[in-house]
Formats: C-alpha cells, structure tokens, sequence
C-alpha cells in the first residue's frame, strides 16, 4: 500500500486530497481501445483510477504504430490484452477487466452495471448500433459519457452529462434507426460543424471522394488524452463542464495572420466539402473508382522489396535531373543497370562522368532500403550500345524508416546557408564510406572571392558555348504543363529563380535568333554571374575526390557522393552540388591545390555545405516507375 501511494505522490495539490480517493473508487469503461479510446488508458491508471473496464474486439495492425499505444511486438494481438498488460505493470493494485468482443447486445447490461463514467471511442462506420446503445443504456443509468474524435491536428472531446439530466441519447440529436441503417451522415448530426478544423475540411473532401482511411496523428491523440482524462476528473467530482472541449494543436503553432486566413476560408472549404459529401449520394460505388493516378497509368512491381529499391535508386541525383537509369529485372532479387539511351546530355556531360556517377548513386540509396551487393560489370565503354554498368542482388529488406526518408528529403538547397563549424567526427564518418570506394573527403572553410572567381570562370566558359545554352534550356521546365509532360529536367523551383529569370529563359527558349544575340552581347556573363552568386554567400565548401578516373571508378565516386550527402542530411546540414568549378581540367587543378587534394586524387564533387537559412522546395520530379523498365519484366516478378 505505501509503495502504491508513492506511486501517486507527485500527483498532490494538482490533484486534491478528496480527489486521488475518489479517483482510486471510479470505475471507467473506455469503450473502443484504438488510436481515440487507448490514448486514455495510460493517464487514467498514471493519475490513481481504481477500476478499468477495456472494451475492444479488434487486434493491432502495423498502420496502428504511428498513434496507438503499441509497439511492433503487439502487432496481430488483442488490443485489450495489450493495453491491460501495460496497465497492470504501471498499476498492479488497480483493476482492470478486459471485454475481448467489444460492447455488444448481449453484454451491454453486464459491463455497465456499477460504471462511474464511460469513454466512448467506438467506431461509428463498424459499431454504430452498438454506439448508439451504449449512450442509450448510459441515459437509462444516469452515467455521463465521453465521446472523442479527433480531426487531423484538433482533439475534440464531447461531454453528454446524462447524470445531470436524463435526455436521450446524444441529446436527441441521433436515432437509433439511423445507427441501426448505418446512416452516418444521420449518426453525427450532434457532431457539429464548428469543431471541424478549416486545414481538415479539405481532407474530409478528399476521403468522401476517395473512400481511402482517414488520418491519424500521434500529437492529436496526446491531446485527446489531455482533454479527456481531465474531463474524467471533473465529472467525477460532479463538476458541470461545457459540452465540446476541444484543442487544435495546428492553430495554436501558427501565426496569427495564419490562425486568420484559415478561419477566412472555413466557409469555403465547408461548402466543398458539402458538395463532394453530396455528390457521393448521387454516385454508385464511388470507392470502387480507381482513384491513384499511378495505379491507373503504371504497372507497379508485385514484390514489394523489389520495387522499394527501385523507387530508392530512381530518388537519386543526376545531372539535369535527366534520370539516365533502366533497369533489368532478372528475377526476384537481381537487377541488371544500364543507360537510357534516349536521355542523356552531350554537351553538358561529353565523357558520360557524370551520368556513371549517377548509377553509384543509384546503387547507394538501394543499400538504404535493403541489404545489397553490387557486382560490376567491368565495361568502360559507356557509349557502347550494349552498355551495362552491373548487377544488384537484393538479399533482404531493412527495417526502419529512417534511411528511407533521407532518400526522399535529401534534395539540393539552392538558398544562402548559415556558416557552421568544421564537424571533424562527421568528417571521419563520411571518409570512413568514401574510402570503400577509393575516394576521400575534404570539408574546409575557404576564401570566398578566390573559390567564387573560380566558379565564375567555370560557368563563364561553359554559357559561352551556344551548344551548352540550347541543352541547358532544353531541360528547363519553366511551365506546369511541360512540367506534367516530362517530369525531368529543371523548374524554376527547384532552380530558385525568380520570375524575372524565368521570363527571360522563355524568350530566349522560344526565339533561336534572340538566343544568339543575346550570347553575343554578354548574355553568358550575366548567366555565370546569376548562377555562381549563391557562391558567395557560403565560406564552407565539402570536395569528394577519386583515384579511379575510368568508368567503374565514377560508379564507385557516385556512391561516396550519395554516401556523404546522406550522412549530410542526417545531420541536417543542406548541400548543393557545385559543377562550375571543376568543369575544366584548369579548375580541377586549382581545386586541389585550394583544398590541399593529394596528388593522385582528382576532384569529382563539390558540395557547398551548411545550416539552410531556409528549407528547400521539394526534391526534383520524377518520372514514374514504369519508364525505367519493361512491363514485360515484372510479370513474372
């Protein structure tokens, strides 16, 4: 008993003396133990309620770890057993009851028999009769009930205090017919308008539209737990408490000219929301429509870890954005890289370095999302016609997310950085990867009007060639319907251009005659000065260099390239590829001599590195997954 009231020690004068008793006597039936309903089981036996009574017939499912109070373990077992064991290890003095059917007709009587208060976080679209009755039987036995629901960032908790009164269940604001017919549009008639959030409407909209499950959050649910398990407290004192509590962590993080211009569009988005909601009636079968566009225009791989590296090589870099890769595919676990002959730069990238740095990069992001090994092909001619770079063997899935969200943030960040200090322990973890490749990596601070001289000659004698300029503007998406058309290349978000910048490109695209005048006039001077300006804004430059200058050598440089900027990611730090500099045998020599290179290490790589002022747009567009391999190749896969 003392080690139980120690337990509870903490909780004195936020929690009153009358109160922890009268807590330590209530007996809660949380019907329902999902993201809602389970959220609430923990506080209650953390803040001393002597008596639980949890109510669930469903198990837990891997989409439930990202808010319900599980873990990977509990995946496939009951909910209630779950949440009663972790209950009596916080607790062992209180009393917990597990109701493994849920609340049902037949044992509605039994578990509302000596309840103090109830928490309602049934399922309306799987349960609703049996919602229903339990408000209903809640009225017949004066028990107030808890109804939660939470909508994207906005807990709401709503209070039917039928101990005060005896009304009908929901205030008479739903009939048992609707519940018994499913009706829910009838069901939430007392849910209310006002207590949906404006950012959510739009995705109520979508999910009407769509039939796909709703969202839930982690935070949201937190908050629910907070509402309610004070709520609990109060009516357990027989305190009287408004009827909707509710708290909207989206709101209370925003500014508060955004606060307002969410609460200028409710009506809006309400009003759309109602004529999709409407427009559902009228439509049969609406979540039998295919609605993914990728799932209506591609051919998706039938082996999930298959097609998971696949869309982890095709997230990495290249030059332009031009996504040279194909693949092969040789059976479940063997994938055979080579060129897409169709896109490829010649002007930009006359050797192809470039583009056999990509595959390294490639074959670098597959490690992150499965165990991999990569066999060479040993070819050096890149031009060949029958090119190909090598072999993936894919051995086993990774578990975790992680890496694979680097994969999919890890973008160029074309804004001015924050300088930051040389990390020499992150420096020896990017050489400890680099190594394995034949690389290296130097990260100094260097002289900003000496490196962005440099850079500026780079770019200069590039813009000069009229060849350059037309490639360059070839893979410059400057409008949304080229960008929809053939998501590779450029966009002047992804460039940062201005609206200014991006107007001049259209004329010079769109005219050959204004095009060259504009190059003879000093057009290339103005682009190497636009382009290389961002230089001089950051002191913190990051080299990679290789040993290996064939083919197969770049591969592996690509690889330490994709290595390194990951680990860069990792440690929040943004990159952004630099290419001027070094785009001459000239400026690969100053390079090494600036950065203090070894001899026999040429410079493939440089990343401007630091704190990101501000977060870069998103990471390039891709092309979809049917167009780096044959339909023919996955139907036995």
């Amino acid at each position: 008993m003392d080690k139980f009231d120690e337990s509870l020690s903490r909780n004195v004068d936020i929690i009153t003396t009358q109160e922890q008793i009268r807590l330590c006597t209530m007996q809660v039936l949380v019907a329902g133990c999902g993201s809602v309903g389970g959220s609430i089981v923990e506080p209650l036996i953390r803040l001393g309620i002597g008596s639980l009574i949890l109510a669930d017939p469903g198990t837990f499912e891997l989409s439930n770890l990202n808010r319900q109070a599980c873990s990977r373990v509990d995946v496939g077992r009951k909910k209630v057993h779950v949440l009663a064991e972790r209950a009596r290890a916080i607790n062992p003095a209180a009393e917990i009851i597990i109701v493994e059917d849920g609340v049902t007709t037949t044992n509605l009587s039994t578990i509302t028999s000596r309840l103090s208060i109830i928490f309602d976080g049934i399922d309306a679209e799987s349960s609703a009769l049996e919602k229903y009755l339990l408000h209903k039987a809640a009225c017949e036995l004066r028990i107030p009930v808890l109804s939660g629901m939470d909508f994207g960032g906005r807990a709401v908790v709503y209070i039917f205090n039928y101990s005060r009164f005896k009304e009908k269940p929901f205030y008479g604001r739903a009939t048992e017919e609707a519940h018994r017919r499913g009706d829910l549009s009838q069901c939430f008639k007392w849910l209310k308008y006002r207590t949906l959030p404006a950012d959510f409407l739009p995705i109520i909209a979508d999910r009407l539209q769509t039939g796909k499950p709703w969202p839930q959050v982690s935070y949201c649910v937190s908050a629910m737990a907070a509402l309610a398990t004070r709520a609990i407290v109060d009516l357990g004192m027989g305190r009287h408490l408004p009827h909707i509590l509710s708290f909207d962590t989206h709101m209370k993080s925003r500014h508060w000219l955004a606060r307002i211009s969410q609460r200028i569009l409710y009506p809006y988005r309400l009003g759309q929301a109602y004529r999709i909601a409407n427009a559902k009636k009228n439509k049969a079968n609406p979540a039998q429509q295919p609605t993914n566009h990728d799932q209506i225009n591609q051919p998706f791989l039938k082996n999930i870890t298959l097609e998971k590296v696949i869309q982890a090589m095709i997230s990495a870099p290249s030059p332009h954005n031009i996504q040279p890769w194909r693949f092969e595919i040789e059976g479940e676990n063997k994938i055979k890289i080579s060129l897409d002959p169709t896109r490829s730069i010649l002007d930009v990238d006359p050797h192809r370095f470039a583009i056999a740095m990509s595959i390294g990069c490639a074959i670098e992001a597959a490690t992150r999302v499965a165990e991999v090994t990569f066999e060479h092909s040993g070819q050096k001619d890149i031009f060949s016609p029958s090119y190909f770079a090598g072999t993936v063997y894919i051995h086993a899935p990774k578990i975790g997310t992680r890496d694979e969200a680097l994969l999919k943030i890890r973008s160029t960040n074309r804004r001015p950085f924050h300088s930051i200090p040389i990390c020499h322990r992150l420096l020896d973890c990017c050489n400890t990867v680099a190594h394995t490749f034949s690389a290296c990596v130097v990260w100094k601070k260097i002289n900003i009007a000496d490196f962005h001289k440099l850079s500026f000659l780079g770019a200069h004698c590039l813009f000069k060639k009229y060849s350059y300029v037309e490639e360059l503007l070839a893979y410059i998406r400057l409008k949304k319907s080229e960008q929809k058309a053939n998501p590779t290349g450029f966009t002047p978000d992804t460039l940062d251009l201005n609206w200014i910048a991006t107007k001049a490109l259209q004329i010079m695209r769109a005219n050959k005659i204004v095009r060259h005048i504009a190059l003879k006039i000093g057009a290339a001077h103005l682009m190497a000065k636009l382009s290389t300006q961002i230089v001089k804004t950051s002191d913190s430059y990051m080299v990679i260099s290789s040993s290996d200058q064939t083919i197969p050598g770049f591969i592996n440089a690509g690889r330490s390239v994709m290595a390194v900027w990951l680990e860069m990611t990792n440690a929040n730090i943004a990159c952004q590829p630099i290419d001027f500099p070094i785009s001459n045998e000239s400026g690969k020599r100053i390079a090494q001599e600036m950065f203090g290179i070894p001899e026999n290490m040429t410079p493939v790589m440089v990343l401007r590195v630091g704190r990101a002022s501000s977060h870069s747009r998103l990471p390039s567009a891709r092309l979809p997954l049917s167009a780096f391999y044959s339909t023919d190749g996955i139907c036995n896969v």
